[in-house]
């Protein structure tokens, strides 16, 4: 199961499970949306669809299990210019895309501070990458990145999170990258 942020449950084995290089259009709550299922290099993708949207970013790491001396929780930066969200990504894609102890979101900020998020992506634990905001912008950048719109995306069912001791320095690191604003889990969180 190297180098994989879920697994397939068949029988009493788990295999490494990677999606098949997709992505669907659905409407959730009233909103629509993009659901991105790359079998690799999500942060890539991620970094492909922030340059349809603005700066400043935010980043909102959502730690759904402890490891060392950092707790579950919700962990928000300030706002950060493209250049630092970029080498934010860049520099922990690997914790980002091979542990599923977490998900990670970037919101693209508007300039009325109580306004929503021009655009937003969602990393998941389920190795799932949610796209709100310019879509017909983003399925234009999925198309040249040779990813292929299908009706819909499931995780597979039953499946397990992987999580990666290997990368406990990554983490570590992370949670001191930033001054982070720690606030607790909600209940969707774990969803």
């Amino acid at each position: 199961m190297d180098h994989c942020k879920i697994g397939r449950v068949v029988g009493d084995q788990v295999e490494g499970y990677r999606y098949p290089n997709v992505w669907a259009a659905e409407r959730v709550d009233g909103q629509s949306r993009l659901v991105i299922a790359p079998s690799t290099g999500h942060v890539g993708v991620m970094l492909a669809l922030m340059r349809a949207l603005p700066e400043p970013f935010a980043f909102l790491y959502v730690a759904l299990v402890p490891r060392g001396d950092h707790p579950m929780g919700r962990y928000e930066s300030a706002p950060v210019d493209r250049r630092a969200a970029e080498g934010f990504l860049v520099t922990y894609a690997q914790l980002f895309e091979d542990d599923g102890g977490h998900h990670l979101w970037v919101a693209s900020l508007a300039p009325e501070r109580d306004a929503d998020p021009i655009g937003q992506l969602i990393y998941d634990q389920h190795d799932l990458i949610y796209a709100y905001g310019p879509l017909h912008d983003y399925e234009d950048i999925l198309s040249h990145l040779d990813l292929t719109r299908i009706d819909g995306v499931a995780v597979p069912e039953p499946h397990v999170h992987r999580r990666n001791p290997e990368l406990a320095a990554d983490y570590d690191a992370l949670f001191d990258h930033w001054d982070w604003l720690q606030t607790p889990l909600l209940a969707e969180d774990d969803e």
